[in-house]
Order: structure tokens, then C-alpha cells, then sequence
């Protein structure tokens, strides 16, 4: 991809940090809550659906670096909506799939579960450290959190 694509993947690991630091949580348990329901609403998700919401975020912090730099993202919001679907966009344009370390900031990937995330950056080996939604937290609610992964468990690594 463009030079300016690598601005916009840096710019939305670093919009990815400042969202965990605001300490967004669901309210409710319910996949709802001010924060998420913006992320929802980015990703063209109806607000009263229970959508799981962690590719929704990682939709909202690249749409917003890409609003920054005034260039448009290469998939529409809804590929954003399950593993599945992403992984499935990937695999049609293998150019974005990430095939070797190191994974940069910005990078999507998809957990061999199907949760989505956004890296920060590449630790030691194998390790990538994300922010990931719709994340377990004491209580039951759901949140945003930073996580450390082994690319093992990793379906397809995204760079676009």
C-alpha cells in the first residue's frame, strides 16, 4: 500500500491508545455503552442490534486516521463485522495479507476464533501487543483492553 496508508495504520494504533485510556466499557454487559454505540454507528451496525463490537472499533480507529488523511479505507464497514467476513476480504486481495514478522502498528488481525483487534506493536519473537474490544473485565462487562498475543493464534494478519 501508499506511503499514506502507512500514515493512517500508525495514526489509528495511536487513536486505538488514546480510546483504552479513556477506559470505555460496555454498559450493561449488553454490547452497549456511549463509546461503543459511536463505534457501532461507524460500522453502520443498528444500535439496538447485540452485535459483538470488537472489529467495530478497529473499523473506528482506521476510518478516523483515514478521515485525517482524507483518503478512504479499502473495504466497506461491514467486513469489519465478523472474522469471517474479514478474513474472507483478505483472502480476495492476498497483497494485504502479512505473511512474515514484523507486524506494525496498525495491522488488523483476526484470532483464530474470530475476534478482531488492531496491533500496537511487535514485542519479543512472536508476541504483538494490541488494544482489543469486547474484551472480558471483572464485573462481566466488556471493555477495551491491551492485550499481548502470539501470532500463532492468529487466523490472517491484515495491512492495508
Amino acid at each position: 500500500m501508499s506511503e499514506k496508508y502507512n500514515l493512517i495504520r500508525y495514526e489509528a494504533a495511536q487513536i486505538a491508545l488514546r480510546e483504552e485510556a479513556k477506559g470505555v466499557y460496555e454498559v450493561g454487559s449488553n454490547n452497549r455503552g456511549p463509546e461503543i454505540d459511536i463505534y457501532k454507528a461507524r460500522a453502520h451496525s443498528p444500535k439496538s442490534a447485540n452485535h459483538q463490537w470488537c472489529g467495530f472499533f478497529v473499523y473506528y480507529c482506521l476510518s478516523e486516521a483515514a478521515n485525517r488523511y482524507g483518503a478512504a479505507l479499502p473495504f466497506i464497514p461491514e467486513k469489519l463485522w465478523s472474522g469471517y467476513k474479514l478474513t474472507k476480504w483478505a483472502n480476495a486481495y492476498p497483497e494485504t495479507i502479512v505473511r512474515s514478522s514484523p507486524c506494525y502498528p496498525g495491522d488488523i488481525y483476526v484470532m483464530n476464533n474470530g475476534h478482531i483487534g488492531i496491533v500496537i506493536s511487535q514485542g519479543a519473537g512472536t508476541m504483538v501487543n494490541t488494544v482489543d474490544g469486547n474484551q472480558s473485565v471483572l464485573g462481566g462487562g466488556r471493555s477495551l483492553k491491551r492485550r499481548e498475543r502470539n501470532i500463532v493464534d492468529m487466523r490472517v494478519i491484515i495491512r492495508i
